[in-house]
Protein backbone atom coordinates (compact mmCIF):
# COMPACT_ATOMS: atom_id res chain seq x y z
CA UNK A 1 0.00 0.00 0.00
CA UNK A 2 1.38 3.41 -0.97
CA UNK A 3 0.78 6.44 1.23
CA UNK A 4 1.62 10.10 0.96
CA UNK A 5 3.73 11.86 3.58
CA UNK A 6 0.51 13.41 4.88
CA UNK A 7 -1.04 9.96 5.34
CA UNK A 8 2.06 8.57 7.08
CA UNK A 9 2.24 11.47 9.53
CA UNK A 10 -1.45 12.38 9.97
CA UNK A 11 -3.18 9.08 9.18
CA UNK A 12 -5.82 8.21 6.64
CA UNK A 13 -9.18 9.94 6.77
CA UNK A 14 -11.09 7.07 5.13
CA UNK A 15 -11.81 5.23 8.38
CA UNK A 16 -8.85 2.91 7.88
CA UNK A 17 -7.10 1.47 10.91
CA UNK A 18 -3.93 3.54 10.34
CA UNK A 19 -3.91 6.53 12.73
CA UNK A 20 -0.64 7.96 11.42
CA UNK A 21 2.44 8.75 13.47
CA UNK A 22 0.73 11.83 14.89
CA UNK A 23 -2.09 9.65 16.21
CA UNK A 24 0.42 7.37 17.93
CA UNK A 25 2.32 10.31 19.43
CA UNK A 26 -0.92 11.93 20.65
CA UNK A 27 -2.06 8.68 22.26
CA UNK A 28 1.30 8.36 24.01
CA UNK A 29 1.21 11.96 25.26
CA UNK A 30 -2.32 11.46 26.56
CA UNK A 31 -1.13 8.44 28.55
CA UNK A 32 1.54 10.50 30.32
CA UNK A 33 0.97 12.64 33.36
CA UNK A 34 2.07 15.91 31.74
CA UNK A 35 1.00 19.38 32.87
CA UNK A 36 -1.15 21.53 30.59
CA UNK A 37 1.60 24.09 29.86
CA UNK A 38 3.97 21.39 28.63
CA UNK A 39 1.24 19.85 26.47
CA UNK A 40 0.57 23.27 24.92
CA UNK A 41 4.27 23.73 24.15
CA UNK A 42 4.46 20.29 22.59
CA UNK A 43 1.26 20.93 20.62
CA UNK A 44 2.88 23.88 18.80
CA UNK A 45 5.72 21.68 17.56
CA UNK A 46 3.46 18.78 16.69
CA UNK A 47 1.13 21.10 14.80
CA UNK A 48 4.09 22.37 12.76
CA UNK A 49 5.01 18.78 11.85
CA UNK A 50 1.36 18.07 10.96
CA UNK A 51 1.15 21.16 8.74
CA UNK A 52 4.48 20.47 7.07
CA UNK A 53 3.34 16.95 6.20
CA UNK A 54 0.19 18.41 4.63
CA UNK A 55 2.26 20.98 2.74
CA UNK A 56 0.76 23.92 4.58
CA UNK A 57 1.84 26.16 7.37
CA UNK A 58 0.48 29.22 9.11
CA UNK A 59 2.67 32.17 10.05
CA UNK A 60 0.30 33.02 12.87
CA UNK A 61 1.22 29.79 14.63
CA UNK A 62 4.94 30.55 14.34
CA UNK A 63 4.92 34.12 15.61
CA UNK A 64 3.21 36.00 18.41
CA UNK A 65 -0.24 36.76 16.96
CA UNK A 66 -0.61 40.31 18.36
CA UNK A 67 2.79 41.21 16.96
CA UNK A 68 1.90 39.76 13.57
CA UNK A 69 -1.26 41.84 13.29
CA UNK A 70 0.36 45.08 14.42
CA UNK A 71 3.77 44.90 12.77
CA UNK A 72 3.26 42.84 9.62
CA UNK A 73 -0.32 43.83 8.88
CA UNK A 74 -1.44 40.53 7.40
CA UNK A 75 -4.02 37.98 8.50
CA UNK A 76 -3.58 34.25 8.91
CA UNK A 77 -5.41 33.69 5.60
CA UNK A 78 -2.59 35.52 3.80
CA UNK A 79 -0.14 32.80 4.83
CA UNK A 80 -2.10 29.54 4.67
CA UNK A 81 -0.32 27.16 2.31
CA UNK A 82 2.95 29.09 2.48
CA UNK A 83 5.79 27.94 4.70
CA UNK A 84 7.50 31.03 5.96
CA UNK A 85 11.20 30.45 6.52
CA UNK A 86 13.10 32.42 9.15
CA UNK A 87 14.85 34.39 6.40
CA UNK A 88 11.61 35.37 4.67
CA UNK A 89 10.01 36.27 8.01
CA UNK A 90 12.96 38.56 8.88
CA UNK A 91 12.91 40.10 5.41
CA UNK A 92 9.18 40.76 5.65
CA UNK A 93 9.58 42.21 9.13
CA UNK A 94 12.21 44.67 7.92
CA UNK A 95 10.46 45.85 4.75
CA UNK A 96 7.16 46.37 6.57
CA UNK A 97 8.70 48.16 9.55
CA UNK A 98 7.50 51.79 9.80
CA UNK A 99 11.11 53.06 10.04
CA UNK A 100 12.27 51.27 6.88
CA UNK A 101 12.82 53.72 4.01
CA UNK A 102 13.32 51.26 1.12
CA UNK A 103 17.00 52.16 1.03
CA UNK A 104 18.41 48.75 2.07
CA UNK A 105 19.52 50.24 5.39
CA UNK A 106 18.51 48.41 8.56
CA UNK A 107 18.60 51.09 11.22
CA UNK A 108 19.30 50.59 14.92
CA UNK A 109 15.58 51.01 15.60
CA UNK A 110 14.65 48.24 13.16
CA UNK A 111 17.41 46.01 14.53
CA UNK A 112 16.21 46.55 18.09
CA UNK A 113 12.57 45.81 17.19
CA UNK A 114 13.64 42.71 15.25
CA UNK A 115 15.70 41.37 18.16
CA UNK A 116 12.82 42.09 20.53
CA UNK A 117 10.32 40.28 18.27
CA UNK A 118 12.55 37.24 17.93
CA UNK A 119 13.10 37.15 21.69
CA UNK A 120 9.31 37.19 22.25
CA UNK A 121 8.84 34.06 20.13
Amino acid sequence: MEMTMDEVINGRGDGAAFPGLMGVVNAYLNSLNVDVATKCDLRRYLDLIKWRARGECSLVHLTPAPFLRVRVGHTEADYIGKLVTPASWIRNFIVTHPAYKNDSVVSDEINYDLAKAIDEM
